[in-house]
């Protein structure tokens, strides 16, 4: 049930390990511990977070990931880190704190996501890695707008400046800390032991007062500042120091020791987990796997006969085509055949008629007759004299409108072909001889020909192919 949970409801599984591990974490019940004298039980929290980073990893396989609860998986993280930072494991801490922005980042939590940037660079200056801190640090200051997530970067930079034993600079980042006012204890602690460091003695005793009348101030943060009170000021009751001392001490031994082994442990099962990856649920992906290579076996043979099926229809299609093609070739050679033939007949008759129009021109030429004059009133009768082609050729012309009377009459002149100059063909067709050049362009452009090429299209009017296909 666990595992069907984990794989098919990850976001609940994540938010069950989340809640449960930080009961573990700070249960008051004693018998929640496994040592029964613990009010808690790191290792066990430690483990429940681990299964919890889990479920992200089980939804990989799947074609559709199903899990989206990534500020929950975040908060898992940042326990596990918090419990690394507190055993000196910061390496291991960064790590988690590392998985923790990139969660945040994919929750679109801009504010929580530079909080982990920022604990991010605390693990990293624990490391004594100062430049990959100042570079985290900038980040946060170059990018981040929230006044919370600006005071915990200052906050970082007192920590840094003060191990740096940059004194000064410490100093301005608590004054700047201040300035947001969230300026806890630590802070002040900060501040007095670096005035004490840069020997501004009446500052440090300021702070160091200040500090012991702080609520939260932890009895270390006290011990410290009574030190300095001590140097500084002979009336501060030795007795207290040595109180306070004392009750380091039974917290050393009474509760601080059992809570740092449980940590250890806890941050070993991490370390362990960290070093082997990502652990999948393998007999639960064995069957994924098998169910996987059924689904794939199943869509190949269903493929298979589906590609047989598109195959065979193709082939029919395609000899089907061969066959249209064979038939429309057929046809086309046909018709091919067909035409060369009609085209073979009519040049052989356009020759011969071209042949016999000619003989009929020559001989009209040397006729007597067309010694003497021509009398176009009778044209039709003329042009049927002339030859029954020449007939049907004035019929045409005559049926083109463009074209009037003494136009027609030039054009049988040039079909004729007779030796007549440009004079003798505007006074033979009724025409003044000083217009007849224009005349005469006019009528070719009509036409569309040129008067050198006249004849030659008047001869292609007498017999066309459409009429021969009649």
């Amino acid at each position: 049930n666990t595992h069907y949970a984990t794989l098919f409801y990850p976001d609940e599984h994540v938010r069950a390990c989340y809640h449960y591990g930080r009961l573990l974490r700070n249960c008051s019940d004693c018998a929640c511990s496994t040592d029964g004298g613990c009010s808690t039980n790191y290792i066990a929290a430690m483990q429940t977070f681990i299964s919890g980073t889990h479920a992200q990893y089980l939804c990989r396989p799947v074609p559709t990931p199903l899990f989206s609860d990534h500020a929950t998986l975040a908060r898992i993280y940042s326990n596990m880190g918090a419990m690394c930072h507190l055993v000196d494991s910061f390496q291991l801490s960064y790590c988690m704190y590392e998985k923790c922005s990139e969660q945040f980042k994919r929750a679109n939590d801009n504010i929580m996501y530079y909080y982990a940037v920022n604990t991010m660079a605390l693990q990293l200056a624990e490391q004594k890695k100062h430049d990959e801190t100042f570079a985290l640090l900038n980040k946060i200051e170059n990018e981040c707008a929230d006044s919370n997530v600006i005071a915990k970067m200052w906050e970082t930079k007192v920590f840094l400046y003060y191990n740096l034993q940059q004194y000064d600079s410490a100093i301005y980042s608590v004054n700047q800390l201040q300035a947001y006012g969230n300026c806890d204890a630590t802070g002040f602690v900060k501040k007095a032991q670096a005035f004490w460091f840069v020997q501004q003695y009446d500052s440090a005793l300021y702070y160091a007062k200040h500090v012991m009348t702080l609520p939260d101030a932890s009895p270390q943060d006290r011990y410290n500042m009574l030190y300095i009170l001590a140097y500084n000021d002979s009336t501060v009751n030795t007795d207290k120091i040595r109180e306070i001392t004392e009750e380091r001490a039974d917290i050393n031994i009474d509760v601080i020791t059992p809570l740092l082994q449980q940590l250890t442990l806890a941050a070993d099962i991490l370390k362990q987990d960290v070093e082997r990856g990502p652990h999948y649920m393998y007999p639960l992906f064995l069957l994924f796997t098998v169910c996987l290579t059924g689904c794939l076996l199943w869509y190949v043979r269903r493929r298979h006969k589906q590609l047989k099926v598109e195959t065979a229809v193709e082939q029919k299609k395609t000899a089907l085509l061969q066959k249209q093609q064979a038939m429309l070739m057929q046809e086309n050679e046909s018709i091919q055949k067909k035409s060369e033939a009609i085209i073979r007949n009519y040049n052989n008759m356009r020759k011969q008629i071209l042949k016999e129009v000619e003989t009929v021109c020559d001989a009209i030429r040397g006729s007597e007759d067309w010694q003497k004059e021509i009398h176009w009133n009778d044209f039709d009768e003329l042009c049927y004299f002339i030859n029954e082609h020449f007939g049907l050729l004035a019929n045409k012309l005559k049926a083109v409108e463009v074209l009037d009377e003494k136009e027609i009459r030039l054009c049988i002149l040039v079909l004729l072909n007779f030796p007549f100059s440009n004079d003798e063909q505007a006074e033979t067709i009724i025409y003044s001889k000083s217009g007849f050049g224009k005349f005469k362009y006019r009528m070719t452009k009509k036409l569309g020909t040129t008067a050198k090429d006249l004849r030659e299209f008047l001869l292609k009017m007498i017999l066309s192919m459409a009429d021969f296909e009649r």
